[in-house]
């Protein structure tokens, strides 16, 4: 009896569909964004920037610890929903792994004033301009492209 070494024949797994987002080999992945917050009418829209939960429309002093308080920014006074689903390609994150893009850096919570009421919103801007909202909160349900 005669010894050999072990051969091991590996095959390598290709996946033929992904669940989660996936890039289009140019280092991006695409989100499909409906702007759908609101009603057909102007509404106030705000960016939650100074990391006091909920919506503050105007700043305040705090006599109790001596400190200035600064408003959430007002991003438009003239929003009103477009009803279109937006295509918002994204880069991927330097991991290359699509589970680690920071949904808040591309699609940031905010606010939305609409007859007296306060919703919260997820913002998307077309390069700084346009501003698009949905109230769809949770980033699950941004749903990726995923190229064939």
């Amino acid at each position: 009896m005669s010894w050999n070494n072990p051969a091991v024949d590996v095959q390598r797994f290709v996946p033929q569909y992904c669940q989660t987002p996936c890039g289009d080999g140019e280092g991006t992945v695409t989100y499909h964004f409906k702007c759908d917050a609101g009603l057909d009418q102007r509404h106030y829209v705000y960016l939650e920037t100074n990391g006091e939960p909920g919506l503050q429309y105007s700043g305040h002093f705090d006599w109790g610890d001596f400190t200035y308080h600064n408003p959430d920014e007002r991003i438009t006074r003239s929003f009103h929903p477009c009803s279109q689903t937006h295509d918002v390609t994204v880069p991927l994150p330097p991991s290359g792994n699509p589970d680690d893009i920071n949904i808040d850096q591309w699609f940031p919570r905010g606010y939305m004033l609409e007859n007296g009421r306060v919703y919260e919103v997820r913002v998307w801007t077309a390069n700084g301009t346009n501003v698009h909202c949905t109230r769809q909160l949770d980033a699950e349900t941004f749903i990726p492209h995923n190229p064939s």
